[in-house]
This record gives structure tokens, C-alpha cells and sequence, in this order.
């Protein structure tokens, strides 16, 4: 199953919907090579590797490899986490904005767009989000536990507790 983003951990986003790791998104072929030798993908394993025990670096890591290939989502996503992960929950929606915009089936994208938007009280665009990415993969655990929190605490009770249900009958370990 999978895990809840933390600021110590979170999925490496990918357009295919599986949270891969380094290694993974490292071969998926993302060969482009820019100035001085570097390969995106080498650029894209620093920023993972480095994500929550340096999320500067791998923010920076990130805008390079965007500044290589500015048309891939998963690493605006990827830097979004990264940015969240310093509180700048503002700059993770804007390249959440980018990544869906890019990727528009990107359910990952709206997840984290949707987390972002809860970190700032916008409470029903997040509710938006984790319906969007819902809708595009019916088998997303933590958006249906994601929209479960907005609703308990807008008092729709019924509707967090089917969203709190779905969310264990996919994910049991999600608790």
C-alpha cells in the first residue's frame, strides 16, 4: 500500500500513478543532457535522494532539471513536495499548477495540489482536488482519507465517514 506523505517521506511522483524510487524514475528515460554534462536524470536521483533531509538542495536539484526539460510534470510535482516540505505550501501549488497543466490525468498532481490547498485553508478547492484525483484513480487511499479530514471537520459526518471507509477497504493500513 502506500505510505502518507510526510516531511520525512514522500512518493516519487510519476505520471503513470505508481510511486516509484530513484532508481525507477532514474531509468525511465529521462536522458536529456544539458550544460556541463548533466543528465536530467541525475539531476531528478540528487533531488529524490535528497528531498527530506535537504530539501534545499533537492528543491535546487529540481529547478535545474526543470530548466533542462520544463515540460515534465513529475518534477514539478516532485518539487512541490519538496517545497511543501519547507512549509512553502504557496510555491507547491503553483508547480502543482504546472504539473496538472502539463498533465492533466495526473492524479498525483491534484493529491499534493489538494494537501498544499488544506495547508492553506482553502478547504473546499482542496475538496476540487481530491475529487479530480479520485476520479482519475478510483484506488487512491489518501485522497478518500484526504477528503475524509475536510469533510469531519466542515461536519459532514456521513460523507467523512463513507470517505474514512473507502479509504481502509483500499488502504487497511492507512489507520
Amino acid at each position: 500500500g502506500r505510505r502518507a506523505p510526510t516531511a520525512e517521506w514522500a512518493p516519487v511522483a510519476t505520471s503513470d500513478g505508481v510511486d516509484h524510487d530513484h532508481r525507477d524514475l532514474a531509468s525511465g528515460g529521462l536522458g536529456v543532457v544539458g550544460v556541463g554534462g548533466v543528465r536530467v536524470d541525475e539531476l531528478l536521483e540528487q533531488g529524490v535522494a535528497l528531498g527530506a533531509p535537504q530539501p534545499d538542495r533537492a528543491i535546487d536539484d529540481y529547478t535545474k532539471a526543470i530548466e533542462l526539460n520544463p515540460r515534465d510534470a513529475e518534477v514539478y510535482v516532485n518539487r512541490g513536495i519538496a517545497r511543501e516540505s519547507r512549509d512553502d505550501f504557496t510555491g507547491a501549488v503553483k508547480d502543482y499548477d504546472v504539473a496538472i497543466q502539463l498533465d492533466n490525468r495526473f492524479g498525483l498532481a491534484y493529491f499534493n495540489r489538494a494537501n498544499a490547498k488544506q495547508h492553506l485553508g482553502q478547504l473546499d478547492a482542496a475538496v476540487v482536488d481530491y475529487d479530480a484525483a479520485i476520479s482519475i484513480d478510483p484506488q487512491m487511499a489518501w485522497a478518500y482519507a484526504g477528503r475524509g479530514l475536510i469533510r469531519f471537520a466542515q461536519g459532514r459526518q456521513v460523507e467523512a465517514d463513507a470517505d474514512f471507509a473507502k479509504a481502509l477497504q483500499l488502504d487497511p493500513p492507512i489507520k
